[in-house]
């Protein structure tokens, strides 16, 4: 069972799905759209690489546009536009001046993008102009788990070439990282409801149940549940998504967690607010964090699972 099994691994298969079928007329162009529709950056630099290295650019520029179409028009039907443009393209001046410095991660993913431009501009193999675009996969965040998943394809395509002690080193490290992917304390089934044949552990499957007892407990007030996992809690217990399900910091949209502030505020100042923090991580927005350990009432604690209230 994938340990965290998110769009970045969804990403890391589209790539190779797009790889092998670089030379398709028709389907390297919906490939390419369902990764841009995924994420954005690293979807639009392996469009251009596709522009670069296509031999039919006009049909697979076409069926990039079909599946983009659709979701635009899916966009306007649910008044949803100006909030993907916001947190996909607006946020990403958040996550630039927050995120985006010289630390030992950047300037490796920089050697390896000249490493791979060098051997393109030696053997031209269009393979390397893919493994150079994907390197994007990384930006703007830099952190060790886009960073490992960013580099994959070229260690694959490094592998066979290197000598046999390098090989098995780099062999090596490349099964430690796949284990490190997978989780192993896990049991299924467990005794929740719609999640009860997905590999969790005794700890996360009683946090499940002790919010969803609270929140029924509380179902007359307005619920906030701050979280790495805010959506598998959501799905326990039957609540609808909102935009603010992800609170990791710059993933609010531009000047995001500003806004969220002001919505609590505004709430807040009218209603009955209740917060159910648990399961936070590096990358929750500490500042939202700090604004409720400090605005809102501490109720209750249970096994971690933090209840504050106005």
């Amino acid at each position: 069972v994938i340990r965290e099994p998110g769009y970045n691994i969804f990403l890391l298969l589209l790539y190779y799905l797009i790889f092998r079928y670089k030379d398709s007329k028709y389907l390297l162009g919906i490939l390419l759209a369902i990764m841009f529709l995924t994420k954005q950056n690293i979807g639009i630099i392996l469009f251009i690489v596709m522009l670069l290295s296509s031999k039919d650019k006009l049909n697979n520029s076409l069926f990039f546009c079909i599946p983009i179409t659709i979701g635009i028009i899916y966009l306007l039907v649910t008044s949803s536009l100006s909030y993907f443009i916001d947190q996909t393209i607006l946020g990403l001046f958040n996550f630039t001046e927050n995120n985006l410095k010289i630390s030992f991660l950047v300037i490796f993913s920089l050697l390896i993008l000249i490493h791979t431009l060098y051997m393109f501009k030696k053997s031209k193999d269009k393979e390397l102009l893919y493994i150079a675009g994907f390197l994007g996969l990384a930006f703007p965040i830099f952190d060790v788990q886009h960073f490992l998943i960013s580099i994959l394809p070229y260690v694959c395509f490094i592998l066979p070439k290197t000598k046999s002690l390098y090989k098995y080193i780099a062999h090596g490290s490349l099964l430690l990282l796949v284990v490190s992917l997978i989780s192993f304390n896990g049991y299924i089934p467990n005794n929740t409801k719609t999640l009860k044949y997905l590999s969790i552990s005794s700890y996360f499957e009683n946090n499940v149940l002790s919010v969803d007892r609270d929140i029924k407990d509380n179902s007359n007030k307005n619920i906030y549940i701050i979280s790495g996992l805010t959506p598998l809690y959501k799905i326990e217990s039957n609540i609808e998504p909102t935009r603010y399900d992800l609170v990791n910091y710059d993933n609010l949209g531009y000047k995001g967690t500003e806004k969220y502030i002001k919505l609590l505020d505004d709430t807040c100042s009218k209603e009955k607010c209740h917060f159910i923090i648990t399961s936070t991580h590096w990358q929750t927005d500490k500042k939202l964090l700090n604004y409720i350990y400090n605005n809102y009432e501490l109720i209750k604690e249970m096994n971690g699972i933090y209840i504050y209230e106005n």
